[in-house]
């Protein structure tokens, strides 16, 4: 869930390769970032994450963990990891590899994606997906869309100060195609509530989420219409950090089926470094 809020809030263009807007440090040498992320329910932490990415030589690598944590870890013991790597090309993000590895219930599953100039061209599944009762989507559905971590990198270094939360874009993670769609909100102010690092301006965003694509050959079943438009849609909020010149998600707040979750940004460094808003 964690991972998903974090690609669709953090989308910063509208292509799958997005162009960045700095792509050194002060010194021209390479980028070290990192970022950690809690989701709360009830105003208790049951998830968080850690992000980490580094940008250099004209490549990059991006990696995400999380677990579940308090009273949901002793229901429901999750664990995920998320990498992609790729390469910067005429100056834009360009997907090479992505896994996405998921242990819950002690039970592994894992996921690969190789990209080529046109998107993804072979998925690999542990188990294979034949074995769970699943199809996967072939590369000519794909075709066109990036991986979650990508995404979230794009959106961090892109050109979002032009065009804040008007985009559309697809992304793709191995089992899912979804189409993500922003609307922007307007400004707004967080005063600081425990849930994110920040204080001050901020962009207010919604988030709509369509699937397009699934490797389940049938649907989850939900409750009711209202629940499932509620579970496909977020809110969130976008900050404008200056060094370096990037926006990040800060805030956000999403449904389940149990009721709200929030999540926040706790901590962001660059290099080592804090970084200032």
């Amino acid at each position: 869930m964690a991972i998903a809020l974090l690609a669709a809030v953090s989308t910063g263009s509208a292509s799958a390769a997005s162009k960045p807007a700095e792509r050194s440090g002060p010194t021209g040498g390479p980028i070290a970032f990192e970022a950690r992320l809690g989701v709360f329910y009830a105003g208790f932490l049951v998830y968080s994450g850690s992000l980490k990415g580094r940008i250099a030589d004209g490549r990059y690598t991006i990696a995400y963990e999380a677990q579940t944590r308090g009273v949901l870890r002793l229901i429901t013991a999750m664990e995920t990891k998320n990498e992609a790597a790729g390469v910067l090309r005429d100056g834009r993000f360009r997907a090479v590899a992505y896994r996405d590895r998921i242990l819950w219930r002690k039970k592994l599953s894992a996921v690969q994606i190789a990209f080529g100039p046109h998107g993804a061209e072979r998925t690999t599944s542990t188990p294979p997906f034949a074995a769970r009762n699943r199809r996967p989507i072939p590369a000519s559905v794909s075709r066109g869309a990036t991986d979650p971590l990508t995404t979230l990198l794009a959106g961090m270094a892109g050109a979002a100060s032009s065009r804040p939360c008007t985009w559309k874009h697809r992304v793709y993670d191995g089992r899912r195609l979804v189409r993500l769609e922003f609307e922007n909100l307007g400004g707004d102010r967080l005063l600081g509530d425990g849930l994110t690092m920040y204080r001050g301006p901020a962009i207010k965003c919604r988030v709509r989420l369509t699937t397009l694509a699934d490797t389940r050959r049938k649907s989850r079943k939900r409750k009711n219409a209202k629940s499932n438009a509620d579970r496909d849609q977020a809110v969130f909020w976008m900050a404008r950090f200056k060094q370096p010149d990037i926006w990040l998600p800060v805030r956000a707040r999403g449904w389940s089926e149990v009721g709200v979750v929030n999540a926040g940004l706790t901590n962001f460094k660059i290099g080592g470094i804090r970084a200032r808003k």
